[in-house]
């Protein structure tokens, strides 16, 4: 200090002797001044040091703590030149900021700043600036994230103020409604109002922190939608942070789940009740799942039966290769058939097992369901049932089923041939069609009888067939019970009495055949024997002349006595009991033989005689038999012909058969008679004797053949069918 004001003071003398006018030469007054002011300079020099001093550790001070905060500071003058930065400032150039900062952030050199500028008029800076720089790169990104976070949630959120006002919503919300000074209460349905308040207020006043709560809002479109929220609170500012998420179609599924779940008790317990046996197994063959009708089918209880594999418990037998079985299922996701199986006991049971496929929601296979039934007994039934029905379909007899009111409920094959119709078009006609009107109460008599007294009735009745004939037929009836006992149904069998009646008629033919036998074995000689001598007295007698005038009855009474041989020749052929000579006979040689003899007949009842003869076989016969049933034949066509009418005769070989025909042109039999035809003695001619075709039907009988007659619009056809 002392070398310091030493230095002021020889600083001071030379100054002011180069201030004096004897140049260099120091007056006394400026000497005398100079010792004055040497302890003034002292302590005038000590001050100075000592503010400069301070000034220095102040700015020292300032500059430490400058350099240690993160806040960029610079110091502008008047003119907007930089005095002094800290080291955050270093690098940037704040002479470009605006005079007016706004309250964003701004980017300089690629960072984000929040500007902040204040006026400065200490330490020699006067109308300057202080400028602060903060750096909040990283604070407004992660803002910018949370609002981006905030309007791009898929929830809703929401901040509340202390009297539920909304004060910021996302756009999710804001489709709700939820916008900023509305009441987030307003947009509850009103029955859900009061317990969203008292949970919010339960957030806000009692101080619970975290809290959840669902109620029913109405969207801006007009739909009611549930919303569920989780809030928490900021107990200083009031406020309250709700995020919500529309839970429509959640509840709907939890809804719809619910019900699932009922419904699947439901089914579980029906399963568990069914008669049938429920399986459930994995693809691996474990099973998950044995109702207790599995129990009943099996044997095995649930414990012994989940998780054993399915094939080695029930060792079945199937009717095709596992494989195909597999294919199959796989292809249609369900099989059926049926499986022998082993019951626990041991005894193989018949099963009819429906398979199906289980699938997840990516469609893979995940498990197999099975309902299987015992169907042994049904089988057997079934069986029973096609033998019966095999029986049934096979019977000459008619069999029809009808309801208790006669509606027909099946035929067999034999009442379609019998009634001339298919046998299914029956099915669903009332059994009463089918017989004749004047029947009908009579058949609904019998049908109530059989129903009210539970017991068989039978009755001959008259059935009309598809062409409209009538078919005479036995009707044997009896009750249908059902399997629990009572009345099902009534059965008919109708037995078809034309064959039986055309026998009866036959067996009456052939008894009154077997009489005129009788009678011509007892009477036949002796009446001829005396006619031959009676006929040559009155041949004698013509020849006299002295009988002449008696000729004309002689002639007469010839005439007669010779039918009488005729009706005798004829009772004689039915009187023969041995055997005719049977030999190779030539139909169309016996007819070309005897064709002299019958065209004279034809000319005489003003006929015509034409043969139309095809190429047939020779059959073993008696010619003089077939000759007599040809002439029988042709005189009875010309005696039914009327004059100018022909008469033709056929031959053919049908079915293995050589058939002789006669046909007419006549007015053909009359229907009353027509069941007489043959019957020894029946005629309808006036001077018949009813014999000619009793001989014809006997003379078939002998060759084993048969005589029928067709009788047309045209005439009359009668067939002689030989076998070959």
């Amino acid at each position: 200090m002392g070398g310091l004001l030493a230095l002021i003071t020889i600083f001071v003398t030379w100054t002011g002797s180069l201030a004096s006018a004897q140049a260099g030469v120091m007056t006394w007054q400026l000497a005398l001044l100079l010792l004055g002011l040497t302890p003034l300079g002292t302590v005038i020099a000590f001050h100075v040091f000592s503010v400069v001093r301070s000034r220095i550790t102040e700015q020292v001070t300032i500059e430490a703590a400058a350099a240690s905060i993160p806040t960029a500071l610079a110091v502008l003058d008047a003119q907007g030149s930089v005095l002094a930065t800290n080291r955050e400032a270093a690098d940037l150039d704040v002479t470009t900021l605006p005079r007016v900062p706004g309250t964003d952030p701004m980017l300089i050199a690629g960072r984000k700043y929040l500007v902040g500028r204040q006026p400065c008029s200490a330490g020699g800076v006067k109308h300057g600036e202080f400028i602060t720089l903060d750096d909040v790169t990283i604070l407004h990104d992660a803002i910018e994230q949370l609002r981006n976070f905030f309007e791009l949630a898929l929830d809703l959120m929401v901040i509340l103020g202390p009297n539920n006002e909304i004060e910021q919503t996302n756009r999710v919300a804001a489709q709700f409604g939820l916008r900023s000074s509305v009441r987030l209460l307003d947009r509850v349905q009103p029955e859900d109002r009061a317990q969203t308040a008292a949970v919010l207020r339960g957030v806000r006043i009692d101080g619970v922190r975290d809290s959840h709560f669902e109620h029913r809002a109405v969207r801006e479109d007009g739909a009611i939608r549930w919303l569920t929220w989780s809030c928490v609170a900021d107990l200083p500012s009031g406020h309250v942070y709700a995020v919500g998420r529309d839970v429509t179609e959640d509840r709907q599924y939890l809804d719809a789940l619910r019900t699932r779940t009922a419904l699947l008790k439901e089914q579980s317990l029906f399963l568990e009740l069914a008669y049938d046996a429920v399986i459930v197994r994995e693809l691996g063959g474990k099973i998950t799942f044995w109702n207790s009708g599995a129990t009943r089918t099996y044997g095995y209880t649930r414990e012994e039966a989940l998780g054993v594999d399915y094939q080695a418990l029930l060792r079945g037998t199937y009717p095709l290769p596992m494989e195909d079985i597999e294919a199959e299922l796989a292809s249609n996701d369900e099989w059926c058939g049926e499986v022998e199986r082993f019951h626990k006991d041991g005894k193989k049971a018949l099963v009819s097992c429906h398979w199906a496929l289980q699938r997840d929601e990516q469609l893979f296979p995940v498990a197999i369901h099975e309902v299987s039934r015992d169907v042994t007994e049904q089988v057997r039934a079934r069986q029973t049932t096609a033998h019966l029905a095999a029986l049934v379909e096979q019977s000459q007899d008619a069999i029809i089923s009808t309801d208790l009111s006669g509606r027909i409920l099946a035929a067999n094959s034999a009442a379609g041939t019998l009634l001339g119709c298919n046998a299914h078009g029956l099915v669903g006609q009332s059994v009463l069609l089918l017989v004749q009107p004047e029947h009908h109460r009579s058949l609904k008599q019998e049908l109530e009888s059989v129903y009210q007294e539970h017991a068989s009735r039978q009755a001959n009745l008259n059935l009309r067939n598809a062409t409209g004939s009538l078919v005479p037929v036995s009707i044997a009836l009896s009750l249908m019970p059902s399997q629990r006992g009572n009345a099902a149904g009534i059965s008919l069998v109708l037995r078809d009495l034309t064959a039986k009646q055309a026998r009866d008629r036959e067996i009456t033919r052939l008894d009154r055949l077997s009489l005129a036998s009788q009678l011509a074995t007892g009477i036949g000689h002796e009446v001829r024997n005396p006619l031959t001598t009676i006929r040559g007295f009155l041949q004698l007698f013509c020849l006299r002349q002295d009988l002449s005038s008696y000729t004309e009855q002689f002639k007469l009474l010839i005439g007669a006595i010779d039918r009488m041989n005729e009706t005798l020749t004829e009772f004689l052929t039915l009187a023969r009991n041995h055997p005719v000579e049977l030999v190779e006979t030539d139909v169309n040689g016996v007819i070309l033989a005897a064709l002299g003899l019958l065209e004279a007949d034809a000319r005489q009842a003003a006929c015509v005689v034409r043969c139309e003869l095809q190429e047939v076989p020779k059959i073993v016969a008696s010619e003089r038999a077939i000759r007599q049933v040809l002439v029988n034949l042709v005189r009875n066509s010309l005696e039914a012909s009327a004059a100018g009418g022909a008469v033709v005769i056929r031959t053919a070989l049908i079915d293995g058969h050589v058939v002789l025909s006669v046909s007419d042109q006549g007015a053909g039999i009359p229907v009353e008679v027509r069941a007489q035809i043959g019957t020894p003695f029946f005629t309808t001619k006036p001077e018949g004797t009813g014999l000619g075709l009793t001989v014809c039907h006997a003379i078939a009988l002998q060759h084993g053949a048969t005589l029928t007659f067709d009788n047309g619009n045209g005439g009359t056809t009668f067939y002689m069918s030989f076998p070959v």
